[in-house]
């Protein structure tokens, strides 16, 4: 009978830690958004001559680019950290990760060694494969959080799963 027992509370302990990882993951994604959209808002010609030196787009669509993309990532940041709307905004998160990814490995491919522009003016990353592994992972946490979403807001799941452990 104790063993048992002891199975039950460890499956609760790995659900409570679980929900705990969940929610500390989508925490600082979230957070990590908003601060580099405001970064960017702070100082947009600084963020427009960083788009500018991956010599991807046209001259036309930088400013245009410029001034809206930081706005979609605060509001998406602000959005998924009050979990309204959580699975699509981590896709919006995951896509815009996937097109700066791309973006730092062509600047790579073709040997430009500039700003990545990931934090406005406060960044000083160039682009580098480290930029590439780091936006990687970012990507498998998005992509294990998306899978793993669940309808109950994650702090009321830590509540239950607090609750069942009594």
């Amino acid at each position: 009978m104790q063993t048992i027992r002891l199975r039950v509370t460890d499956k609760m302990n790995f659900e409570r830690e679980k929900v705990l990882a969940f929610f500390l993951v989508r925490i600082f994604i979230s957070l990590l958004f908003i601060y580099s959209g405001l970064e960017k808002i702070k100082d947009i010609s600084t963020f427009a001559v960083a788009i500018e030196n991956y010599h991807i787009m046209p001259y036309a669509v930088i400013n245009l680019t410029a001034v809206w993309l930081p706005w979609i990532e605060v509001f998406t940041g602000v959005l998924l950290f009050f979990n309204f709307y959580p699975k699509e905004n981590l896709a919006i998160i995951f896509l815009l990760i996937s097109i700066f990814t791309i973006a730092v490995a062509s600047a790579i491919m073709r040997g430009i060694n500039i700003d990545c522009g990931c934090f406005g003016a406060m960044g000083t990353q160039k682009t580098s494969i480290q930029k590439i592994v780091e936006n990687i992972l970012l990507l498998i946490a998005i992509a294990v959080l998306f899978l793993g979403y669940r309808k109950k807001n994650s702090m009321q799941l830590l509540i239950d799963a607090n609750e069942k452990n009594r």
